[in-house]
């Protein structure tokens, strides 16, 4: 199996990077991002206090980690559809299309030298994710008036 996520200024996945800037903008000023998925409640995404200062100076990283969040939701639609959580991940792309580049997220975060299984994979991320992000503020969709 192989994942794409596309990107673009144009497409954003639902993905609203609270420092205001877009997916091919470098994000210096590392601030969380929010993320209002078509079939799931909205959600917040802040960096843990001590993990803020680690991540500003990182190539890619907070982007790289919301791509993470949309993997999440690949994986989990794929394995409630009813796809095989042992079928073999071979590659997660981020493919980013107003700048024509890909990006191999396995070999960003270190981890192409292991076969993974679908639901080994979705573990993985979802350990990265929560390594670095706190869910945060309450979901838009649950505010009442």
């Amino acid at each position: 199996m192989r994942v794409y996520i596309r990107t673009s200024n144009q497409n954003t996945n639902g993905i609203i990077f609270h420092n205001g800037q877009t997916w091919e903008q470098e994000h210096t000023h590392c601030q969380g991002f929010t993320y209002k998925p078509a079939k799931r409640p909205t959600r917040r995404y802040e960096f843990k206090p001590p993990m803020q200062r680690v991540i500003a100076y990182r190539r890619h990283t907070e982007r790289a980690l919301a791509v993470l969040v949309l993997v999440e939701d690949t994986l989990t639609e794929y394995l409630l559809s009813g796809g095989s959580s042992n079928e073999n991940l071979e590659t997660i792309t981020w493919i980013r299309e107003d700048t024509c580049t890909t990006v191999e997220i396995l070999d960003l975060y270190g981890l192409s030298a292991v076969t993974w299984t679908v639901e080994e994979a979705l573990d993985e991320v979802k350990y990265r994710i929560y390594r670095y992000l706190s869910l945060s503020g309450e979901p838009e969709t649950a505010k009442s008036s």
